[in-house]
């Protein structure tokens, strides 16, 4: 097989490690893998950093705070929006 640079191959690293290339692509990076030790540390570099929650409720937790978090802008959005109306009203009847 032709020799694949090194930036290719970075660029691919990521897909590869979350397993959703090609069986053709697999192979051209484990091959290349097997001959550079820059992209085979990067590749090892890439998987130490891929952090997933450590169970279900650290997911809920998230969860959680993302609807409190949305709930919030949207009293926001609406305290705002009653507010504009107001305003307007007032200068609209000041006008008249």
């Amino acid at each position: 097989m032709k020799q694949i640079s090194c930036n290719v191959i970075k660029d691919i690293l990521p897909l590869y490690l979350d397993d959703v290339v090609s069986q053709d692509t697999r192979e051209m990076v484990e091959e290349h893998l097997e001959s550079c030790d820059a992209c085979r540390k990067e590749a090892c570099v890439l998987k130490s950093s891929i952090a997933l929650p450590a169970d279900r409720s650290t997911t809920f937790l998230d969860a959680r705070i993302l609807k409190n978090l949305k709930k919030r802008l949207f009293k926001r959005k609406a305290v705002t929006a009653i507010l504009s109306a107001a305003a307007a009203a007032a200068v609209i009847f000041g006008v008249y």
